[in-house]
């Protein structure tokens, strides 16, 4: 938890205002594996792998994941990762990622949209809930 207090020019002696913002919290699961991660999911400024098939992020803890805030749901969105091929390999071309909403309360949108599942580029940012999960395709650098 953070606090700040800042001065209000138009507060009178002894007024005060509170504004308040929630961050979700949010934790992940680690995949197993020596797969490189050429694509990640970022929440509140933490790097999740995307790896293929792909990961479910919701409220509850089965999911890959979890996000502790009451407009998701258990089990809220899957997000895909596959190769042009249609191949699960890793190094096997650029990748293709898609979110599908499975059947959450409340939704998903992708970049402002409302939608029930959607193709991702890098920077599509999604939407659960109260809380933006933002893509990011990294460049993989060859071995030396």
């Amino acid at each position: 938890m953070r606090i700040a207090f800042e001065p209000a020019d138009d507060l009178g002696t002894g007024r005060f205002r509170v504004r308040s913002q929630a961050e979700a919290a949010v934790t992940g699961h680690a995949r197993r594996g020596n797969q490189r991660t050429r694509a990640v999911i970022e929440v509140n400024g933490t790097q999740h792998p995307l790896q293929p098939p792909g990961l479910v992020v919701g409220r509850g803890s089965e999911t890959d994941i979890r996000i502790n805030d009451p407009g998701v749901s258990r089990r809220h969105a899957e997000f895909l990762i596959t190769t042009p091929t249609g191949t699960t390999t890793p190094g096997a071309g650029p990748v293709h990622v898609e979110v599908h909403d499975m059947g959450s309360t409340n939704g998903i949108r992708v970049d402002g949209q409302k939608v029930a599942r959607a193709t991702l580029r890098d920077g599509s940012r999604v939407q659960v809930g109260h809380t933006s999960l933002v893509l990011r395709l990294l460049e993989e650098t060859p071995d030396v």
